[in-house]
């Protein structure tokens, strides 16, 4: 706990994402408090930032966020120790606490202002409440259990999964008094999504209303049905829920050389694998917390596949497989410690650490010069990281004179970043396509700094094409 404690807490994101930029800017400026799909993510954290700024009136708001994030994770993984305690050998569930925590996904959660690590240290304190109300028959257990997964759901809507799970879980158990309590306590998400749409949204009250609200970004922004993206991302992203595989490892090894000497991991965790899985038995423990727990796990896999394979729908799911095979097998806790360390050290090494001490691309100094050069507008490989930094550090909008190709653009003089912006393989240059064909007259005009290599930024005649 004081490895991964000293992981979250000490080596935050310097590439943050543009979502989590976002969210500061919220945060900072009291804007968007409010957004359905994570509802009081920014609220909770504006509150912390305003009650922090009683006594420190100079806080950076990401800094403060990726803090309070960090000490969620170290919870999250304090609760799913009291939980693994319960189902398994003690040794097993040190194990696997260290395994859970160096699962890439939630370390790289845990060191940036996302929305996503808060929500899953509530849905495992609803375990841990769930596996005591099985055990115990107590109806104050399966009333925190409901609270807890409120709150999980308030913070993310992606955690309903979860959340359905468990109630599923009380119905099986045939406990009908503690499912009818848990289910009491799940009315307090209609409940405080309908105070937000009429308080804050000034919408009026209807279920119509109220549905569209609370699914607005399933309406609008979230791709679904099964495709060509689902088929290629849903593996990638599965894998990359717990190692670091990126096409920014040829970059990476260019300025790190030592990063050569971490492929040595590899065959040590695939022999660790192997060996767990040949020697594994079965040890049924607790089988209904066990089959709950891959039920949601299955649904959740479903849901981000349906998703375009989408990696941050898939955070929680090392949380829910864990616990369903600590319940039903047998798992050496010599193994598994090996492969968690082996795990934390791959991850930290190709991601936590560069991502903490580079700057990959300096969007800053691109933002500095958006700045000194107001009648400028831009053509970004990466709009919404420009404009949420522009916004975040200045208090500006720059969204009329930021754009990206795929935009309604007019033909005419810009600045970009396209044609010489180092670009490695990553989600979006597999899903979009960035051609500097529509560009003409390119005349180099300032140039950016970056550790993924220094780039021009051009001056070009843009024609749509």
């Amino acid at each position: 706990m004081l490895l991964l404690s000293a992981c979250y807490l000490f080596f935050p994101s310097n590439n943050p994402s543009c979502d989590a930029i976002n969210y500061a800017a919220d945060v900072k400026y009291a804007t968007d408090l409010f957004w359905p799909h994570h509802l009081i993510h920014n609220a909770f954290h504006f509150c912390i930032y305003k009650l922090c700024g009683i006594f420190c009136s100079d806080i950076d708001a990401m800094m403060l966020m990726n803090i309070v994030t960090a000490l969620f994770a170290i919870a999250a993984l304090l609760v799913s120790w009291r939980i693994l305690q319960r189902i398994t050998e003690k040794t097993t569930a040190k194990a696997l606490v260290l395994l859970l925590g160096a699962c890439f996904g939630f370390m790289r959660y845990s060191v940036q202002c996302e929305t996503y690590v808060i929500p899953i240290f509530f849905s495992v304190a609803a375990s841990y409440f769930f596996l005591r109300t099985i055990r115990d028959n107590k109806l104050l257990f399966a009333f925190a259990s409901g609270l807890m997964s409120v709150l999980a759901c308030l913070f993310h809507q992606v955690q309903i999964f979860w959340t359905v799970g468990l109630f599923v879980g009380l119905l099986f158990s045939k406990r009908y008094r503690e499912s009818i309590v848990y289910t009491f306590t799940l009315l307090v998400i209609p409940a405080i999504y309908s105070l937000t749409l009429v308080f804050y949204e000034n919408g009026e009250w209807s279920v119509s209303n109220l549905f569209h609200y609370a699914l607005s970004y399933y309406f609008t922004d979230a791709s679904s049905g099964i495709g060509w993206k689902n088929i290629l991302m849903t593996p990638i992203s599965f894998v990359r829920s717990i190692m670091q595989i990126h096409g920014n490892f040829l970059l990476l090894l260019k300025m790190m050389p030592w990063l050569y000497v971490v492929f040595l991991l590899l065959p040590i965790m695939a022999y660790i694998v192997y060996r767990m899985i040949k020697h594994g038995r079965k040890v049924v423990t607790d089988k209904l917390f066990g089959f709950v727990h891959f039920g949601i796990f299955a649904f959740q896999f479903a849901f981000a596949c349906f998703s375009d394979g989408n990696t941050e729908f898939m955070v929680m799911l090392p949380f829910a497989l864990s616990f369903y095979l600590a319940s039903m097998f047998y798992l050496q806790a010599r193994s598994v410690t090996i492969l968690a360390t082996s795990l934390f050290v791959w991850n930290f090494c190709w991601a936590i650490l560069p991502e903490n001490i580079c700057n990959y691309y300096n969007e800053e100094a691109v933002v500095d010069y958006l700045k000194r050069n107001q009648d400028v507008k831009f053509i970004a490989v990466d709009e919404h990281t420009v404009e949420n930094l522009y916004y975040y550090r200045y208090g500006e909008l720059a969204e009329d004179r930021i754009f990206e190709l795929g935009d309604d653009i007019p033909d005419g003089e810009y600045v970009t970043d396209i044609p010489a912006r180092p670009s490695p393989l990553n989600r979006a240059r597999l899903l979009n396509n960035l051609s500097s064909d529509c560009f003409d007259k390119a005349e180099p005009v300032e140039k950016i700094y970056a550790d993924f290599g220094d780039y021009n930024l051009f001056i070009v005649q843009y024609s749509a094409k």
